[in-house]
């Protein structure tokens, strides 16, 4: 809140001073991180799951350097989305390079670029308020110690918790990260008379939008925010000919930004869900969801909806609909009296508004969007938010509750901000731990969400993983009863029962789920799963091998991006591998075709063994390491085909680099130690067994 303390050197006090030296920029620094890095702490400890499965584990776009510049060429999820997001792959490429697949490197990077913004949002809101302050003496001071508090009370805020301890919801921070940096370049830019230091801020800016927009697409919210700070709040900064040059330098990086999309092959926006209400009526829910969760953060959980899914009953929701709607126009009608509202505060109640409406719009359900809310995209709006409620402060009657606007101690202003910041921070970690793990997660989510199909077979496929299959499957069938249209849930169902054994039960779920797929276009995976498990069930079927190969060569005909195909396609329903020539083939045109893709080129390099062509599968395998810069298979089968082909030399050279990747490979450092027996160095090569032993016996112990 803009209370500020007593002007410095009135009250000696040890708290005073502290709060004085809080103040400046350094301050905010050692005051937001450490609270950032605290509250979220607990994250280090967690795993990847839900998305990251798919954006880190599975994602062959990560694991080398070399992929910099193929990431502004390919979208999300195997080119099957609209997503495009080069920013956030080049930052797992930077995380992979440095950690493998370590989660705690992930989450480090995530919670440290959420601080960051902190400190950057401190920074820029000091500008703001500043500008929108009517003018006094205090001014200065008064905007320092909002922006501090605003800043605080943003990054503690238990809201933000999926955007931060969720590494594939990272989007939302690393595009705010890159436009506060760039509005902060380029307000300097403005504010810089040498030639040469204006042009270098005003490319790092250009650079910044570029990443942020590259980040995701609310990166250009940012600038339309920017936009008005620059031309209606602060007139002055620059001259009016600089100020247009920064509007046409911005129209330029969306249009620069624009045709880089056009790189990627980019899927058709999906279709809006079945039965779903009005545009805005859904806009209202919406709205009403979201400031229910800034103001009282209770029920956080993924996969939020204001709308009835297919099959289930809208009655069941009727009364939170409704509740949500007029609490959309609750809202509506507080910002417009906000607006409306005279005094000191009325510039700062304005510009929230407009900020939080602004950061609103793309996702108010007014265009079609993969989910209709999600506590993620409220981390732009929710700072309009809290400067909304900043400048409600500002002419609220503190002298009657015996704070006037000069407090009379710092203690005073240290309990009327810490309690509200303490009280979220709580919250923040308490929901830091739901992220923990999948069975955490889906527990969590299932028991503050309700009926969330996807969270529910999650929940169920965690406990199969943890061999309580016969819990695993009740679950999943009575998910796929409520929801008999939804493909997914029957093909988890009949995983569930192929896992238990119990293949009778499943041969008839995928039997006729592969019907429902001839002649249509189906989500890849799910052919790959329905064919995986009728391999299992239907071998008997003389009609199966027929209709395997309709499947397959449907979906690879639609999905050629996607190996999972590729791979169940090299071989025949009784298990048998197809004829390496023809294997070799295949694969071939996948890797030829996806030449950052670590796999297929390994299984070029094996194929090409296998056929006996060991100068061309030595080429394959160090493709395939270059590709995965901590990948050691490749490494350790060039090794072993030099050691056949009695090249002993390099078959050293090979294993060592691949006992550099893993050093904690016991079976890498046996083998080594075989290779270098072999080559005559038997020191070495006792030395390098006595360390795998060693290491066997740490696993066992």
């Amino acid at each position: 809140m803009p209370i500020e303390p007593p002007i410095a050197g009135t009250d000696p006090n040890r708290s005073f001073r502290l709060l004085v030296l809080l103040r400046h920029p350094l301050g905010a620094l050692f005051l937001l991180v450490p609270t950032v890095l605290v509250i979220y702490s607990p994250a280090l400890d967690a795993q990847f799951l839900w998305d990251d499965l798919f954006l880190v584990r599975r994602n062959q776009l990560i694991r080398s350097p070399l992929f910099c510049l193929e990431a502004f060429r390919q979208t999300l999820f195997d080119n099957a989305s609209n997503f495009y997001r080069p920013t956030q792959t080049l930052t797992f490429i930077a995380n992979y390079w440095v950690w493998g697949m370590n989660p705690f490197g992930f989450h480090l990077a995530s919670i440290l670029i959420h601080a960051a913004n902190a400190v950057l949002l401190c920074l820029v809101l000091r500008q703001v308020v500043r500008a929108l302050l009517p003018p006094a003496v205090d001014t200065r001071r008064r905007a320092d110690w909002t922006a501090l508090v605003l800043a605080l009370l943003w990054a503690v805020h238990p809201v933000h918790s999926a955007a931060v301890a969720y590494v594939s919801g990272s989007a939302d921070s690393l595009a705010m990260f890159c436009c506060l940096s760039a509005w902060l370049a380029c307000e300097r830019a403005l504010a810089t008379a040498h030639p040469a230091a204006r042009g270098g801020w005003a490319t790092l800016a250009f650079v910044g939008l570029m990443l942020g927009l590259c980040s995701k697409e609310i990166a250009g919210i940012w600038l339309v925010i920017f936009g008005m700070y620059l031309f209606a709040a602060r007139p002055g900064l620059g001259t009016r000919r600089a100020r247009l040059v920064v509007a046409a330098s911005g129209l330029l990086a969306v249009l620069f930004y624009l045709a880089l999309r056009h790189l990627a092959p980019l899927a058709a926006v999906p279709p809006p869900p079945p039965k779903m209400p009005a545009k805005w009526l859904l806009m209202l829910r919406a709205l009403g969801d979201y400031g229910s969760l800034l103001l009282y953060p209770k029920e956080l959980f993924m996969e939020r909806q204001v709308f009835a899914a297919p099959g289930l009953d809208n009655a069941a929701n009727e009364a939170l609909y409704l509740s949500l709607a007029l609490s959309g126009v609750g809202m509506l009608t507080a910002f417009a009296a906000g607006a409306w509202w005279p005094g000191g505060g009325r510039g700062l109640r304005r510009a929230g508004a407009v900020w939080f409406l602004v950061g609103f719009l793309p996702v108010s359900n007014l265009f079609a969007l993969n989910a209709s809310v999600a506590e993620h995209w409220l981390y732009l709006p929710s700072i309009g938010f809290l400067l909304f409620l900043a400048g409600v402060s500002v002419d609220l009657p503190w002298h009657r509750l015996g704070l006037p606007n000069r407090a009379a101690s710092a203690p005073a202003l240290a309990l009327l901000i810490l309690l509200p910041a303490a009280a979220l921070g709580a919250r923040t970690w308490f929901r830091t731990f739901d992220w923990m793990d999948e069975t955490a997660f889906y527990t969590q989510t299932v028991h503050d969400a309700g009926d969330v199909p996807r969270a529910q077979v999650g929940l169920a496929m965690s406990l199969s993983h943890q061999h309580r299959t016969g819990v695993a499957v009740e679950m999943m069938r009575e998910v796929s009863a409520r929801y008999p249209k939804v493909l997914s849930l029957r093909l988890n169902l009949a995983s569930a029962l192929l896992r238990e054994g119990r293949g009778a039960e499943a041969k008839p779920i995928l039997e006729k789920a592969g019907a429902e797929m001839i002649g249509h276009d189906n989500n890849p995976r799910e052919t790959v799963a329905v064919v995986d498990g009728l391999d299992k069930v239907a071998t008997a079927d003389p009609t199966w091998p027929e209709r395997r190969r309709a499947l397959l060569a449907s979906a690879l005909q639609r999905n050629p991006n996607l190996w999972e195909l590729v791979l169940i396609s090299l071989h025949e329903p009784d298990g048998r591998s197809i004829a390496p020539e023809q294997a070799l083939a295949q694969v071939g045109a996948f890797a030829d075709a996806h030449w950052w893709h670590a796999p297929a080129r390994f299984m070029v390099g094996s194929l090409e063994a296998e056929l006996g062509r060991t100068a061309e599968a030595l080429v394959a395998f160090r493709q395939a390491a270059r590709l995965d810069v901590h990948d050691d298979g490749a490494l350790a089968a060039a090794a072993a085909l030099c050691v056949q082909a009695d090249r002993l030399d390099e078959a050293v050279a090979l294993q060592e680099t691949a006992v550099r990747r893993q050093p904690d490979s016991p079976q890498q450092r046996f083998a080594f130690a075989q290779i270098l027996a072999r080559h005559g160095d038997r020191a070495q090569a006792d030395q390098e067994l006595a360390t795998a032993n060693e290491l066997v016996r740490f696993v066992r112990r």
